[in-house]
């Protein structure tokens, strides 16, 4: 995760609002937030809807409008399936 400019590890139980998170393939959010930076990012959802298909998701802060259209929000209980990024945390706990 980046913290006051710098990259540094720390427990998901650590993390609070406002911090940005770091992920890759395979990480599972233990927080809720928005992806800021990203590409290629899919996720795994079914653990909430039930549905098994891969959810694609992409940066908040896109200029294209097809783009704009596919949620950035990250929920905690997912998994990332494909892709990386940062996400800004919204809710902990």
């Amino acid at each position: 995760m980046r913290r006051n400019g710098s990259i540094v590890s720390i427990d998901s139980k650590e993390l609070v609002v406002g911090d940005a998170l770091l992920f890759n393939i395979g990480d599972a959010f233990m927080v809720d937030g928005i992806m800021t930076e990203g590409s290629n990012v899919m996720c795994d959802e079914s653990a909430l809807t039930g549905e098994t298909d891969e959810v694609k998701k992409s940066p908040l802060f896109l200029d294209s409008p097809e783009e704009s259209k596919i949620s950035p929000f990250l929920i905690s209980g997912t998994n990332v399936m494909d892709g990386q990024g940062i996400m800004l945390v919204l809710s902990v706990g």
